[in-house]
């Protein structure tokens, strides 16, 4: 953690974060699982399932759009980074390894409640893929506004 431009805080929030976007399909498919008596709450209810591809996009973007407030306000802590001798590489390694790491604790803890419970976890699969090739993206970005 020492060397990383993540700093512990941000490794909580990136995961926390990972954490909703995985948490919103679980209650999805607990939604899609119970029988309500009410049929206006059914009727809602039921309209949220169907429409659950839009809702995980629209948490996936929210995730999106914090990994990229986090990397633009760390690029003058990259700059300075590397003018005190640390490399490009190095730096984008370490920030690969935590935030990956960070997105896979979110991952595996819903993953387990997914399998303890029985419920399908196609969608939150979908999303761990989406997010980890935002990470490998926001590397490349690093790399870009380094240059700058």
């Amino acid at each position: 953690m020492k060397k990383s431009i993540l700093k512990f805080i941000d490794v909580i929030k990136i995961c926390l974060i990972c954490c909703l976007c995985f948490s919103i399909n679980f209650i999805i498919n607990v939604f899609s699982t119970i029988k309500f008596n009410s049929y206006l709450l059914e009727s809602f209810i039921g309209d949220i399932v169907v429409h659950r591809t839009t809702i995980s996009l629209f948490m996936i973007f929210l995730v999106l759009v914090y990994f990229y407030q986090l990397i633009n306000c760390k690029i003058v802590e990259v700059k300075c980074r590397i003018l005190v001798g640390d490399t490009i590489y190095g730096i984008l390694e370490r920030y690969f390894i935590f935030s990956l790491c960070s997105i896979l604790v979110g991952y595996a803890i819903f993953w387990l409640l997914e399998m303890i419970t029985g419920f399908s976890h196609i969608y939150n699969l979908s999303v761990l893929l989406i997010l980890i090739l935002y990470d490998l993206l926001s590397m490349v970005m690093v790399i870009i506004n380094e240059k700058r």
